[in-house]
């Protein structure tokens, strides 16, 4: 299921693209992740390498920033979320939870460097996506 992952790695990279230029995710990028892990949940399903359990776990994270989203009046928007939950059984839970938090460390440093040298004040907006994508591709690749 290689195939998956550089599958669902270029459709993260086209949502940064897209989350960069204008502060948004597609909904149909977002369908599209969801059906290859649709797809690949299926595979994974009939190998028996996956539980009804595990996939559920693996939607947390993204729930939690949808929820999070609600909370902070859209700090971070519903599209990562929803990105995130979409992802997640490819994924799985501790290199999603591991992500998560690490694109929260990365965006905080990166608005640390921002503040600090008056490139941004404390209204400016950042795409959270690529921090996500960044923190997806170290926990996938650092486990």
């Amino acid at each position: 299921m290689f195939f998956v992952y550089i599958a669902v790695y270029l459709i993260l990279f086209i949502s940064v693209f897209t989350d960069i230029k204008s502060l948004r995710i597609p909904y149909s990028i977002v369908a599209l992740a969801g059906f290859i892990s649709v797809i690949f949940i299926i595979y994974e399903m009939i190998n028996g390498s996956i539980t009804w359990t595990q996939i559920a776990y693996s939607l947390l994270p993204g729930l939690a920033l949808i929820v999070t989203s609600f909370i902070t009046r859209q700090s971070v928007g519903y599209g990562d979320g929803l990105m995130m939950m979409a992802v997640g059984p490819v994924f799985g839970i501790s290199h999603m939870v591991f992500g998560v938090c690490l694109a929260f460390f990365i965006s905080a440093i990166f608005s640390l460097v921002m503040l600090t040298f008056r490139k941004a004040d404390k209204t400016t907006c950042f795409p959270f996506m690529p921090f996500l994508t960044i923190a997806l591709g170290v926990s996938q690749f650092a486990a």
